[in-house]
């Protein structure tokens, strides 16, 4: 086929593929008759570098992932468009939760209600962690994590998959991340409030129990969460994202602290199950 063809099925334009040849991204198809005969292979790795384009990724690094994918620099238009198709799928998928987070915030608005960018669930969990504790302490780092959240959600970043799972939780569950957060939040006051005898071990102990919570107390809600994983969460260095983010609401040492060594921790879980 002719390059204006090719460009009509990748849903491009001819000038867009010509500068995809010049920066190596797309390989020039060999002469036919005295014209470029562009095949199956061309189409397949035009739409390739669109979809991965479109999600974000500059052109550089699309190169990068092209050659680390094909040692000997050939192409496989099958797996191209596999991995294409598997990407538009996941792109009407967040597409979807945008348009249910955008319906919620309607329903919200004519009700007359004050607008929130968390999804009904995700708002739900931090009502009911709210109301199972008194302690001032806490409700401060609770209400500052929903602000962050909030913030997560407005960037479209917040899986729709978290509401469904916070919402299953018990009584029992949340009772136990209750308890979480009062620990937490007491690390921040350890110099000012009642005096502990070691704050470092405190934070040991908790880096420990948060680990055998995720691995041994709710397994079934980590493996549930990797099952319907956002695209955008499976990117390179996505976790290590939000949790730069985290230590940015908490300045404490010893929060910050609490955060920076248990990120890695579950990053490596997450790894594993995988």
């Amino acid at each position: 086929m002719r390059i204006k063809q090719c460009a009509e099925v990748a849903g491009t334009t001819v000038r867009t593929i010509r500068y995809y040849h010049q920066i190596g991204l797309v390989p020039v198809p060999d002469e036919r008759r005295g014209r470029r005969d562009y095949q199956l292979t061309h189409v397949a790795r035009v739409m390739r570098v669109r979809w991965l384009a479109e999600a974000g990724i500059d052109l550089s690094t699309i190169a990068e992932l092209l050659d680390a994918e094909s040692t000997d620099r050939t192409t496989d238009p099958v797996r191209d468009l596999r991995a294409t198709a598997d990407g538009i799928r996941d792109r009407i998928a967040e597409l979807q939760g945008q348009q249910r987070r955008i319906e919620t915030l309607v329903a919200m608005a004519e009700r007359g209600e004050e607008l929130s960018a968390l999804p009904l669930p995700v708002h739900d969990f931090y009502s009911r962690v709210e109301q199972a504790t008194s302690d001032p302490r806490a409700l401060r780092v609770l209400r500052r994590e929903r602000d962050l959240a909030e913030l997560i959600a407005l960037r479209g970043a917040l899986p729709d998959v978290l509401g469904e799972l916070l919402a299953a939780m018990d009584e029992a569950a949340i009772e136990r991340i209750v308890s979480f957060y009062v620990r937490f939040a007491a690390l921040g006051d350890a110099d000012a409030g009642a005096p502990q005898a070691d704050p470092s071990a405190a934070v040991d102990d908790l880096i420990d129990d948060l680990e055998h919570w995720w691995v041994h107390e709710e397994p079934a809600l980590v493996d549930a969460f990797l099952e319907r994983m956002p695209a955008w969460l499976r990117r390179p260095g996505s976790l290590d994202v939000l949790g730069r983010l985290a230590r940015q609401a908490y300045p404490d040492p010893r929060q910050d602290d609490v955060i920076r060594r248990t990120m890695p921790r579950f990053i490596r879980y997450v790894q594993e199950r995988r």
